[in-house]
């Protein structure tokens, strides 16, 4: 009989996944000079995520593909996720790529400790632990007290905090949502509005 992830499990093997994919996705913006501007990169980045989606929304869900039963909390998923994903590489922008990654992947901190609030969810004696030794770390890497906080450390810090709400609208999502839908939605507004509607608004590259 083959061997099925399920549960636990399969969320560890795909979360793994994405942090190997955000890590790969950090080495290739790292790769693109310094004068090619962030809305560059980011409409790049949505475009190319967009033919696979394309393809699965449809062999999953035919024409369906764009259905979304709570708009409100999908316009909410995309404000967010666009938020975090612009943090994200703008601390890798202006940060080494260790720093930027282990500020980014923080976010699992303030996951846990958003979760009982937002979420109701339980949180027993060891995580509550664990989320104190992980801010203690953060500390350690952002070093407030050193005089040296600079932008890239707070693009750290938002993409960190913003992922994390990310990831509870996501489970929020859910609830009443196809993920393969959201992501579509999400890639669709970024392929689109990081290439036109940010140019407009900015001007001119943000680097």
């Amino acid at each position: 009989m083959a061997f099925r992830p399920t549960g636990n499990f399969l969320g560890i093997i795909l979360i793994s996944i994405a942090v190997l994919g955000s890590l790969t996705t950090s080495i290739v913006i790292k790769f693109f000079p310094q004068d090619v501007g962030i809305a560059t990169l980011l409409g790049l980045r949505f475009v190319a995520a967009m033919p696979p989606l394309i393809l699965l929304a449809w062999w999953i869900r035919g024409w369906d593909a764009l259905r979304i039963e709570r708009t409100d909390r999908m316009i909410f998923r995309m404000l967010i996720g666009h938020t975090a994903i612009l943090f994200w590489f703008l601390s890798v922008r202006h940060l080494s790529l260790g720093q930027a990654t282990a500020l980014s992947q923080s976010s699992a901190i303030f996951v846990t400790a958003l979760a009982p609030f937002v979420l109701g969810e339980n949180v027993g004696a060891r995580r509550w632990a664990a989320v104190i030794v992980g801010l203690i770390g953060v500390i350690f890497i952002t070093n407030p007290f050193s005089g040296d906080l600079n932008w890239g450390i707070l693009y750290g810090l938002g993409s960190a905090i913003t992922g994390a709400w990310l990831a509870i609208i996501l489970r929020i999502l859910g609830k009443t949502e196809q993920p393969n839908t959201v992501a579509l939605w999400h890639n669709a507004a970024g392929a689109i509005g990081y290439r036109l509607g940010l140019a407009l608004i900015v001007g001119t590259p943000t680097s």
